[in-house]
């Protein structure tokens, strides 16, 4: 049995908190000196971040090494070198209504390790998205016709989206490659109010802009 705190999940992102749900599932590389093994825990509690492997796999104390995307591929996961490769963010995206940031936690990839026995398994999960609200306010005192569209636009060379690997043991998120834009669609026709602000939420791959 393994326990990861709330301190993050690929799950469900509300604005403020993020929760796990039934069926969240953790990829999980425990290994040591001589060998290593890939398993799939599942949630048995996800209201407690409990999560269980119904491998017959004999646990002793291991350093494990975890993450939790939707992909369940073991590849993902490089022991050796103690690190993982994952997908952060995406250069397009949805959004089903104002401020509505259910499509969040999907493109936000997330990690954790620990050295422990098996009856008594818990680490925090970190997150490597960059999450952005933008608040996009109508300035024209009347009603207008919905967003369809949010772009934004980085710099030549700023990647915002792509392949990205975790290092466990220092926990840098590394690599440049992917789209320097990210188009968020509005799914949603509702009118975009005068008397109240847009809000729209985008996943983005940490990144930086020079000065200037």
């Amino acid at each position: 049995t393994l326990q990861a705190s709330q301190n993050g999940s690929r799950a469900t992102f509300d604005g403020e908190a993020t929760t796990w749900e039934d069926g969240d599932e953790l990829n999980v590389e425990f290994i040591d000196e001589t060998s290593s093994q890939h398993l799939i825990f599942t949630t048995s509690d996800y209201s407690q971040g409990i999560f269980t492997s119904t491998s017959s796999a004999e646990l002793l104390q291991h350093n494990y090494y975890v993450i939790a995307t939707y992909s369940s591929s073991s590849t993902n996961l490089h022991p050796a070198e103690r690190s993982a490769m994952v997908t952060v963010g995406d250069a397009t995206q949805t959004q089903s209504d104002n401020n509505d940031s259910s499509h969040i936690a999907e493109l936000d990839a997330m990690y954790g390790s620990t050295t422990a026995m098996p009856d008594d398994i818990h680490l925090t999960m970190n997150h490597t998205a960059s999450v952005l609200k933008l608040n996009i306010t109508n300035a024209t005192q009347t009603d207008i016709a919905a967003i369809q569209s949010v772009k934004i636009t980085a710099p030549h060379g700023v990647s915002l989206s792509g392949d990205r690997t975790v290092d466990f043991l220092t926990g840098n998120i590394s690599g440049s490659d992917g789209s320097n834009t990210i188009e968020l669609t509005i799914d949603s026709e509702a009118t975009y109010s005068s008397t109240e602000p847009f809000i729209a939420w985008v996943a983005a791959a940490p990144f930086s802009i020079a000065a200037g």
